[in-house]
Protein backbone atom coordinates (compact mmCIF):
# COMPACT_ATOMS: atom_id res chain seq x y z
CA UNK A 1 0.00 0.00 0.00
CA UNK A 2 3.07 1.97 0.52
CA UNK A 3 4.61 1.47 -2.52
CA UNK A 4 1.22 2.19 -4.02
CA UNK A 5 0.88 5.35 -2.19
CA UNK A 6 4.42 6.53 -3.55
CA UNK A 7 4.15 5.72 -6.84
CA UNK A 8 1.11 8.33 -7.27
CA UNK A 9 2.69 10.70 -5.23
CA UNK A 10 5.60 10.44 -7.59
CA UNK A 11 3.33 10.67 -10.42
CA UNK A 12 1.84 13.81 -9.06
CA UNK A 13 5.01 15.27 -8.85
CA UNK A 14 6.32 14.54 -12.15
CA UNK A 15 3.35 15.91 -13.65
CA UNK A 16 3.45 19.28 -12.06
CA UNK A 17 6.84 19.58 -12.24
CA UNK A 18 6.65 18.60 -16.06
CA UNK A 19 4.11 21.48 -16.31
CA UNK A 20 6.40 24.26 -14.33
CA UNK A 21 9.29 23.22 -16.83
CA UNK A 22 7.13 23.76 -20.05
CA UNK A 23 5.54 26.68 -19.01
CA UNK A 24 8.38 28.03 -17.81
CA UNK A 25 10.34 26.93 -21.05
CA UNK A 26 7.56 28.05 -23.85
CA UNK A 27 7.23 31.52 -21.64
CA UNK A 28 10.77 32.44 -22.28
CA UNK A 29 11.10 31.20 -25.63
CA UNK A 30 7.75 33.10 -27.04
CA UNK A 31 8.85 36.38 -25.73
CA UNK A 32 13.06 36.57 -25.87
CA UNK A 33 13.13 37.71 -28.86
CA UNK A 34 10.54 41.24 -28.97
CA UNK A 35 11.71 41.77 -25.08
CA UNK A 36 15.48 41.73 -25.88
CA UNK A 37 15.57 42.91 -29.39
CA UNK A 38 13.94 46.50 -29.63
CA UNK A 39 15.47 48.09 -32.50
CA UNK A 40 13.60 45.76 -34.88
CA UNK A 41 9.86 46.01 -35.00
CA UNK A 42 9.47 42.19 -34.65
CA UNK A 43 6.01 39.90 -34.81
CA UNK A 44 4.50 39.10 -31.90
CA UNK A 45 1.13 37.02 -31.89
CA UNK A 46 -0.38 37.06 -28.31
CA UNK A 47 -2.77 34.51 -28.98
CA UNK A 48 -0.18 32.16 -30.53
CA UNK A 49 1.81 32.56 -27.86
CA UNK A 50 -0.88 31.50 -25.75
CA UNK A 51 -1.06 28.14 -28.08
CA UNK A 52 2.36 27.76 -27.61
CA UNK A 53 2.24 27.92 -23.99
CA UNK A 54 -0.40 25.82 -23.37
CA UNK A 55 0.43 23.41 -25.12
CA UNK A 56 3.93 23.08 -23.89
CA UNK A 57 2.61 23.17 -20.52
CA UNK A 58 0.70 20.29 -21.54
CA UNK A 59 3.00 18.10 -22.99
CA UNK A 60 5.67 18.86 -20.23
CA UNK A 61 2.94 17.40 -17.64
CA UNK A 62 2.06 14.02 -19.77
CA UNK A 63 5.87 13.28 -20.20
CA UNK A 64 6.17 14.36 -16.09
CA UNK A 65 3.27 11.57 -15.50
CA UNK A 66 4.34 8.61 -17.95
CA UNK A 67 8.06 8.95 -17.11
CA UNK A 68 6.96 8.09 -13.60
CA UNK A 69 4.15 5.59 -14.47
CA UNK A 70 6.04 2.89 -13.87
CA UNK A 71 7.47 1.47 -10.50
CA UNK A 72 11.10 1.06 -12.50
CA UNK A 73 12.81 4.18 -13.44
CA UNK A 74 14.39 3.14 -16.84
CA UNK A 75 11.19 1.59 -18.31
CA UNK A 76 9.79 5.03 -17.64
CA UNK A 77 12.54 6.88 -19.05
CA UNK A 78 12.38 5.14 -22.27
CA UNK A 79 8.79 5.17 -23.00
CA UNK A 80 9.33 8.96 -22.29
CA UNK A 81 11.36 9.76 -24.13
CA UNK A 82 9.80 7.40 -27.45
CA UNK A 83 6.81 9.53 -26.60
CA UNK A 84 8.59 12.84 -27.06
CA UNK A 85 10.03 11.62 -30.26
CA UNK A 86 6.63 10.50 -31.62
CA UNK A 87 5.37 13.70 -30.96
CA UNK A 88 8.26 15.90 -32.79
CA UNK A 89 7.52 13.55 -35.95
CA UNK A 90 3.82 14.23 -35.88
CA UNK A 91 4.36 17.78 -35.68
CA UNK A 92 7.04 17.74 -38.37
CA UNK A 93 4.46 15.76 -40.50
CA UNK A 94 2.07 18.19 -40.09
CA UNK A 95 3.87 21.31 -41.06
CA UNK A 96 5.38 19.16 -43.92
CA UNK A 97 1.68 18.47 -45.13
CA UNK A 98 1.04 22.35 -44.95
CA UNK A 99 3.98 22.49 -47.47
CA UNK A 100 5.34 20.00 -50.03
CA UNK A 101 3.28 16.99 -48.68
CA UNK A 102 6.50 14.79 -48.56
CA UNK A 103 5.19 11.98 -46.52
CA UNK A 104 6.89 9.18 -47.58
CA UNK A 105 10.36 10.56 -47.14
CA UNK A 106 9.24 11.90 -43.82
CA UNK A 107 8.63 8.05 -42.87
CA UNK A 108 11.74 6.50 -43.94
CA UNK A 109 13.27 9.03 -42.29
CA UNK A 110 12.02 8.68 -39.17
CA UNK A 111 12.42 5.10 -39.43
CA UNK A 112 16.09 5.64 -39.07
CA UNK A 113 16.20 8.76 -36.53
CA UNK A 114 14.07 7.41 -34.12
CA UNK A 115 16.36 6.20 -31.94
CA UNK A 116 18.80 8.74 -32.03
CA UNK A 117 15.93 11.13 -31.02
CA UNK A 118 14.84 8.85 -28.43
CA UNK A 119 18.23 9.48 -27.21
CA UNK A 120 18.02 13.26 -27.29
CA UNK A 121 15.24 13.15 -24.88
CA UNK A 122 16.72 11.18 -22.38
CA UNK A 123 18.58 14.02 -20.50
CA UNK A 124 15.16 15.57 -19.68
CA UNK A 125 13.22 12.63 -19.22
CA UNK A 126 16.22 11.15 -16.72
CA UNK A 127 16.08 14.61 -14.94
CA UNK A 128 12.02 14.32 -14.48
CA UNK A 129 12.41 11.37 -13.03
CA UNK A 130 15.01 11.80 -11.02
CA UNK A 131 14.07 15.37 -9.50
CA UNK A 132 10.49 13.94 -8.68
CA UNK A 133 11.97 11.14 -6.69
CA UNK A 134 13.97 13.69 -4.77
CA UNK A 135 10.95 15.87 -3.83
CA UNK A 136 9.00 12.83 -2.88
CA UNK A 137 12.25 11.67 -0.61
CA UNK A 138 12.11 15.43 1.16
CA UNK A 139 8.87 14.13 2.63
CA UNK A 140 7.08 17.14 4.70
CA UNK A 141 10.08 19.44 3.81
CA UNK A 142 8.78 22.72 3.60
CA UNK A 143 9.30 24.46 -0.04
CA UNK A 144 11.15 27.15 1.40
CA UNK A 145 13.73 24.94 2.94
CA UNK A 146 16.73 24.42 1.16
CA UNK A 147 16.59 20.97 0.64
CA UNK A 148 13.66 21.67 -1.52
CA UNK A 149 14.18 25.07 -2.78
CA UNK A 150 17.58 24.69 -4.25
CA UNK A 151 15.37 22.20 -6.64
CA UNK A 152 12.89 24.46 -7.37
CA UNK A 153 15.29 27.22 -8.20
CA UNK A 154 17.95 24.62 -10.10
CA UNK A 155 14.26 24.02 -12.38
CA UNK A 156 13.64 27.71 -13.02
CA UNK A 157 17.12 28.47 -13.65
CA UNK A 158 17.78 25.41 -16.68
CA UNK A 159 14.03 26.27 -18.17
CA UNK A 160 15.17 30.06 -18.42
CA UNK A 161 18.57 29.05 -20.22
CA UNK A 162 17.05 26.76 -22.26
CA UNK A 163 14.07 28.94 -23.68
CA UNK A 164 16.57 31.45 -24.39
CA UNK A 165 18.13 29.54 -26.86
CA UNK A 166 15.21 30.30 -28.81
CA UNK A 167 17.11 34.22 -28.88
CA UNK A 168 17.61 35.04 -32.50
CA UNK A 169 21.40 34.64 -33.24
CA UNK A 170 23.45 37.03 -34.80
CA UNK A 171 23.10 35.52 -38.59
CA UNK A 172 19.64 36.20 -37.78
CA UNK A 173 19.38 39.29 -36.76
CA UNK A 174 21.73 40.85 -39.49
CA UNK A 175 18.97 39.11 -41.86
CA UNK A 176 15.90 41.05 -40.50
CA UNK A 177 18.28 44.19 -40.14
CA UNK A 178 19.21 43.88 -43.72
CA UNK A 179 15.32 43.13 -45.06
CA UNK A 180 14.01 46.46 -42.26
CA UNK A 181 16.87 48.56 -44.14
CA UNK A 182 15.60 47.42 -47.95
CA UNK A 183 11.97 48.66 -46.91
CA UNK A 184 13.07 51.56 -46.01
CA UNK A 185 14.84 52.12 -49.02
CA UNK A 186 11.94 51.20 -50.75
CA UNK A 187 9.11 53.19 -49.24
CA UNK A 188 10.90 55.87 -49.09
CA UNK A 189 13.30 56.59 -52.66
CA UNK A 190 10.77 54.68 -55.03
CA UNK A 191 10.57 51.01 -56.48
CA UNK A 192 13.89 51.67 -58.67
CA UNK A 193 16.49 51.75 -55.41
CA UNK A 194 15.13 48.10 -54.63
CA UNK A 195 17.72 45.39 -54.87
CA UNK A 196 17.17 42.84 -57.67
CA UNK A 197 16.18 40.10 -54.87
CA UNK A 198 13.13 42.71 -54.10
CA UNK A 199 12.08 43.52 -57.51
CA UNK A 200 9.39 40.95 -57.43
CA UNK A 201 8.03 42.55 -54.16
CA UNK A 202 9.10 46.46 -54.69
CA UNK A 203 5.53 47.55 -55.99
CA UNK A 204 3.72 46.37 -53.11
CA UNK A 205 6.35 47.19 -50.70
CA UNK A 206 6.07 50.96 -52.26
CA UNK A 207 2.60 50.79 -51.71
CA UNK A 208 2.20 49.09 -47.99
CA UNK A 209 1.68 50.87 -44.92
CA UNK A 210 4.76 51.96 -43.10
CA UNK A 211 3.59 50.13 -40.03
CA UNK A 212 5.02 46.42 -40.26
CA UNK A 213 6.14 43.44 -38.43
CA UNK A 214 9.07 41.24 -39.22
CA UNK A 215 9.82 37.39 -38.28
CA UNK A 216 12.59 35.16 -38.54
CA UNK A 217 12.54 31.43 -38.95
CA UNK A 218 14.83 28.74 -40.31
CA UNK A 219 11.95 26.75 -41.48
CA UNK A 220 12.19 26.66 -45.24
CA UNK A 221 8.54 25.76 -45.73
CA UNK A 222 7.46 28.89 -44.78
CA UNK A 223 8.64 29.74 -47.83
CA UNK A 224 6.02 29.58 -50.45
CA UNK A 225 8.19 27.30 -53.22
CA UNK A 226 10.10 24.33 -52.73
CA UNK A 227 13.79 25.44 -52.46
CA UNK A 228 17.46 23.96 -52.61
CA UNK A 229 17.89 22.15 -56.11
CA UNK A 230 19.87 24.30 -58.00
CA UNK A 231 23.35 24.34 -57.29
CA UNK A 232 24.43 27.77 -56.74
CA UNK A 233 21.84 27.93 -53.61
CA UNK A 234 22.60 24.48 -52.27
CA UNK A 235 25.35 24.87 -49.86
CA UNK A 236 24.99 28.44 -48.45
CA UNK A 237 22.63 28.54 -45.04
CA UNK A 238 19.46 30.02 -45.59
CA UNK A 239 16.74 31.65 -43.35
CA UNK A 240 13.30 33.09 -44.56
CA UNK A 241 12.29 36.53 -43.00
CA UNK A 242 8.62 37.02 -42.84
CA UNK A 243 7.32 40.83 -43.46
CA UNK A 244 3.50 41.34 -41.60
CA UNK A 245 2.41 44.79 -43.03
CA UNK A 246 -0.27 46.20 -41.13
CA UNK A 247 -2.68 46.92 -44.40
CA UNK A 248 -2.56 42.72 -44.76
CA UNK A 249 0.30 42.01 -47.01
CA UNK A 250 3.10 39.57 -46.33
CA UNK A 251 6.26 39.18 -47.95
CA UNK A 252 8.62 36.51 -47.41
CA UNK A 253 12.35 36.97 -48.27
CA UNK A 254 14.73 34.11 -49.02
CA UNK A 255 17.75 35.87 -46.98
CA UNK A 256 21.24 34.17 -47.15
CA UNK A 257 23.20 33.69 -43.30
CA UNK A 258 26.45 34.06 -43.96
CA UNK A 259 26.20 37.69 -45.50
CA UNK A 260 22.47 38.71 -45.23
CA UNK A 261 22.19 39.06 -48.76
CA UNK A 262 18.95 39.09 -50.00
CA UNK A 263 18.18 36.45 -52.32
CA UNK A 264 14.74 36.01 -53.23
CA UNK A 265 11.11 37.95 -52.18
CA UNK A 266 7.74 36.99 -53.33
CA UNK A 267 4.21 37.76 -51.90
CA UNK A 268 1.97 35.26 -49.85
CA UNK A 269 -1.17 35.42 -51.27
Amino acid sequence: MEETSNTHNRRKTGLLIGAGIGFLYSLVASTINPLLIRDLPLYSNSMANLNQIFWATLAGAVMGYIVNWPEAGLPGIMLASLLGSVTIFIETLIRATQSYGTYGLLLVTFIYIILPLSVFFLPLTGLLRWVSGYLLQSGNSPWWKWYSLRMYLSLIILSILVGSLKLYSAEARASLHKVNETIKLVQSSGVDKSPWGFRNIADTTYKADRHYQLEWTDDMSRFPYPFGGEDNTSSPTFGVVLVYFKGGETITCLVRSTDANVYLCEQLK
